[in-house]
């Protein structure tokens, strides 16, 4: 479980900082903004003669070898070929920073074993857990659906806001849902009545509305044709952590969720 200030403040409440700067920039214009100016425009500049001002300002730039990685990048990110394509240009450029900053430790073999070894050691163990989780954990599973059921009962009795059902559709993590207004603050307590073995005791699982597995919780809202009611489905992305249900469909897929009876708006909007 990422610490507390990425929970609060990164919009996909996960342990990075392009994502904390969501609201000035956006994550994508923030990668755009890195692989373009710091992987190709900076390397060009020192090229085109300002070298000795970048060496004066100590600034460490990519070799220009590299560029078509950065490249790549970019135009992965302008077409977003397949899915979670972001996801993959944010491994790239972690790999490129990488690659850039091991020849300026000037390491001899003994110390990057000595690195590695506990890196390779802590993603071992990462990999075990998410296999672990993969293959199913009974008390994860009946905690999930528990959750996604208090939450339901919790809307249900009121904790939507007017913001919400002035939509049409969203399909928004349940922390943001929060955030944007959308869901009364206090919907997490109705968490405090679900008793959940064999999982995170951590208070801030449930203050940010995150899974057994550490993920977001989701809802997805949508109004009826007539516009005299809703549904709300609260949803886990399961043991998979992956986003496998576009538009509430979460039948077929691993995710966990309850839906809602519909909501009827003119007990939810004022006259």
């Amino acid at each position: 479980m990422p610490p507390e200030v990425f929970l609060e403040r990164n919009y996909q409440e996960e342990a990075n900082f392009h994502n904390i700067f969501n609201q000035e920039m956006g994550p994508k214009w923030m990668l755009i903004f890195v692989l373009a100016g710091w992987g190709l425009i900076v390397p060009v500049l020192r090229l085109g003669g300002a070298g000795k001002l970048a060496d004066r300002l100590k600034v460490i730039d990519p070799p220009i070898v590299l560029a078509p990685w950065f490249i790549l990048a970019l135009a992965l990110l302008q077409d977003y070929p397949f899915e979670m394509t972001a996801e993959y240009v944010e491994l790239i450029a972690g790999v490129l920073f990488l690659v850039t900053a091991i020849p300026l430790l000037e390491l001899n073999r003994r110390t990057v074993l000595a690195l590695a070894a506990p890196l390779v050691a802590v993603g071992a163990a990462a990999s075990y857990q998410v296999l672990q989780d993969s293959f199913g954990s009974p008390q994860k599973l009946a905690c999930a659906l528990a959750e996604t059921r208090a939450f339901v009962v919790a809307i249900e009795n009121g904790a939507g806001q007017q913001g919400l059902f002035t939509r049409r559709s969203i399909d928004f993590r349940v922390y943001t849902t929060i955030q944007r207004s959308y869901l009364n603050a206090d919907i997490v307590k109705a968490l405090d009545s679900v008793a959940c073995e064999g999982v995170s005791t951590n208070p801030n699982r449930r203050l940010f509305a995150l899974d057994p597995w550490g993920q977001p919780y989701w809802i997805y809202y949508e109004r009826s044709a007539d516009k005299t009611s809703g549904t709300a489905l609260f949803y886990s992305f399961g043991p998979n952590r992956r986003y496998d249900s576009p538009q509430g469909t979460i039948e077929g897929t691993d995710d966990i969720g309850t839906r809602s009876r519909p909501l009827m708006l003119d007990t939810h909007l004022p006259e």
